[in-house]
């Protein structure tokens, strides 16, 4: 049989978990975009028209999807970032031709480490301003039962 005590450390940390849920699950989410694109999109060599249409037919990510446009090395290169922060980006030439995955140590390839550092004359030549659909809060959710799992764990330890 619970005591007393414990039963109302189960209720206090249900409505906390409840409130919390409620509060961040309700709240919006924020609009993360790249600047406003101002190039003509069927001025873009082919491959880049290909590589939008690609990403387009995607999930939307979050943060969403882009396609930059730099001077690097002397030349025109595109570069598309990965879609997991962690993961690295990839950086192509004007004819679509791979040239490296920027990152530091083990997110990038070590090619062109430098690539952050000395990128020229940013351009956003695409972004995809698709909405994220409502209600795509899992991991806040996941997050939240996890914390009460732990409470409730911690507070029938004692």
């Amino acid at each position: 049989m619970m005591s007393s005590r414990t039963i109302a450390m189960l209720a206090v940390t249900a409505l906390v978990v409840t409130a919390s849920c409620f509060l961040g699950c309700s709240a919006p989410k924020q609009s993360v975009h790249p600047p406003e694109v101002r190039v003509n999109p069927a001025t873009l060599p082919e491959w880049v028209q290909a590589k939008v249409a690609e990403l387009s037919s995607q999930p939307v990510a979050y943060p969403p999807a882009y396609i930059a446009r730099y001077w690097y090395r002397n030349q025109t290169v595109y570069f598309v970032p990965a879609e997991y922060p962690e993961r690295s980006g990839t950086l192509f030439d004007a004819e679509g031709v791979l040239l490296c995955r920027p990152g530091i140590g083990r997110n990038g390839d070590q090619r062109c480490e430098d690539f952050f550092a000395e990128r020229q004359e940013e351009e956003f030549v695409w972004r995809d301003d698709r909405e994220l659909p409502k209600g795509s809060n899992a991991p806040e959710l996941i997050f939240f039962a996890l914390a009460a799992l732990q409470v409730i764990h911690i507070t029938l330890m004692n």
